[in-house]
């Protein structure tokens, strides 16, 4: 086979029609550090990040890079003097725990010479193809999916892979399992993507993130919007995500893809509810989580060892990042369609497809038209959503305060129609009632009598056990010399003012005077 003749770690996988290029840059984020900055006597600054880049390359003269390369790349993740200790280190992990499995006696350093030695599909430092590519961002050791990322690359994607470096040095490789893992990884993305501009041959403007940390991509997307598809790979899906301030579900509305196994029962209910995001489930029957990784590949280097479930999940994952990023119609078509159709058996695995609900804009989004008085596309918006019955609002309820009172300083938008909304959302909301009483009143001063009826007929409709509501109709139908609706809404407003506990005795005064003013005038 191809793959196999070409590059052995990949067995039946087939090339794309680039090759692979690969190189490392080592990066600072100067606005983070990394190390312990008490008790040393120089404290290093700043927050290391290597990033391995894989990319569509021209074929010039290179060799092909030997596998042990990527652990001495590895060992100056930290970008620290003692590189060396850090590459043993390394090494004898992955000697005794990834490869471990393959054999039985332990991996021998005959063993781990043929590994060490064995051909990549890379070549290192190559000169890039002309034109832009996709981004794809993973994190984790660089060996973790070497695999997969350069058969990416294969296909025409730039793959950056971001070490695991975890808060501290103490988590270098491990990460934590806590919302701190989270925070530093999105953290880590964001810079690396500034750092894009580093990379002609990157297409800024198609982004997706891969991989079983795949969840930062989830966790960003929330809070930023920054990709245009994500791929969680047997990924876990940290509930404490619902602890972040900006993290809302509603917001995913990308294509998702989730491969996971049979081996243990995985809770899927955060991506069942990305109600706006296309979603495609690839569920494995007989697939255990360690072969979500390539090291069978990597430890039996031979086309007889095809790990039939790797591979039929790279094609996946390929297939729906041409469907997402380059609009591939037959990407498309392979990921929505069942196994049997592509040729593939359905003992194997199962695919099932959710479309995505017609999108309904984000709080910031919808926001953002109330400011700009955007009144058609708000109130579309808010009718969609209560007719799909949508149970979690458009906006927050300060959301909308924030934005009305921002208002007060443009009287030319319409603020009484956002503040119906808002009560319809929110009834009897304190803070309306006083613009309310404002917005009555202005009408009144500037003579549109009929808007200042709508909005006090609305106002006591909304708050009717408020003496001002009345008290300020009263005055409405006054200025229209209304006889029968100023006495009667005088009254009211007595009547409410005198059973009110949370009015002090000079306000009541005030309401109740005003209104028997008005009393009196008509019945002289």
């Amino acid at each position: 086979m191809k793959g196999y003749a070409q590059y052995p770690q990949w067995g039946k996988l087939q090339p794309g029609q680039y090759e692979v290029g690969f190189k490392t840059i080592m990066t600072v984020d100067y606005s983070r550090n990394y190390f312990p900055q008490i008790e040393e006597a120089k404290p290093v600054r700043g927050r290391p990040l290597q990033l391995y880049v894989w990319y569509p390359a021209q074929k010039g003269n290179g060799k092909y890079m030997r596998y042990k390369m990527y652990f001495d790349y590895a060992a100056k993740d930290v970008n620290q003097p003692d590189s060396l200790a850090l590459k043993a280190e390394l090494i004898r992990e992955f000697r005794s725990g990834p490869l471990s499995p393959y054999f039985p006696n332990g991996v021998i350093d005959k063993d781990w010479q043929t590994i060490a030695n064995t051909s990549t599909a890379c070549l290192y430092n190559a000169l890039p193809v002309a034109g832009k590519f996709p981004v794809v961002i993973h994190i984790g050791p660089v060996t973790a999916q070497s695999i997969l990322l350069e058969y990416l690359a294969s296909y025409g994607y730039v793959v950056i892979t971001i070490p695991l470096m975890g808060s501290s040095p103490a988590f270098y490789g491990r990460g934590e399992n806590n919302l701190s893992l989270l925070y530093y990884q999105a953290d880590d993305i964001e810079f690396v993507i500034n750092q894009l501009s580093r990379l002609p041959e990157a297409d800024v403007n198609k982004l997706a993130m891969v991989g079983m940390f795949a969840q930062t991509g989830i966790h960003l997307q929330s809070k930023s919007g920054i990709f245009d598809a994500v791929a969680l790979l047997e990924s876990f899906l940290h509930m404490d995500l619902h602890q972040l301030p900006y993290f809302k579900l509603s917001s995913i509305r990308i294509p998702v893809l989730e491969i996971i196994n049979s081996d243990r029962d995985k809770d899927t209910s955060m991506v069942d509810t990305m109600h706006y995001a296309a979603r495609y489930r690839v569920k494995f029957k007989n697939m255990p989580h360690a072969e979500f990784y390539p090291f069978a590949k990597i430890a039996n280097q031979s086309e007889g060892n095809p790990q039939k479930h790797y591979d039929l999940a790279a094609l996946y994952t390929l297939q729906f990042l041409n469907a997402a990023l380059k609009k591939d119609q037959k990407g498309e078509k392979f990921i929505s369609a069942q196994p049997k159709e592509n040729g593939l058996d359905e003992d194997v695995l199962s695919v099932v497809k959710t479309p995505a609900r017609p999108v309904l804009p984000t709080e910031g989004e919808f926001l953002s038209w109330v400011r700009a008085d955007k009144l058609d596309l708000v109130q579309k918006a808010w009718q969609q959503a209560r007719s799909s019955g949508v149970t979690v609002p458009l906006f927050s309820k300060q959301g909308m305060q924030t934005v009305i009172f921002f208002m007060f300083r443009e009287p030319e938008k319409r603020r009484f129609d956002y503040i119906k909304i808002h009560l319809a959302n929110y009834p009897a909301d304190p803070p309306m009632e006083r613009i309310l009483n404002y917005e009555g009143y202005k009408f009144i001063k500037s003579g549109n009598l009929t808007k200042a009826k709508e909005i006090f007929e609305y106002y006591t409709s909304q708050f009717p056990k408020s003496p001002y509501a009345f008290s300020g109709l009263a005055d409405l139908y006054n200025a229209l010399q209304d006889k029968p609706g100023s006495i009667r809404s005088s009254q009211m407003c007595i009547a409410l003012a005198n059973q009110s506990n949370s009015l002090n005795e000079q306000q009541k005064k005030e309401l109740i005077d005003s209104a028997e003013a008005i009393i009196k005038k008509y019945q002289q």
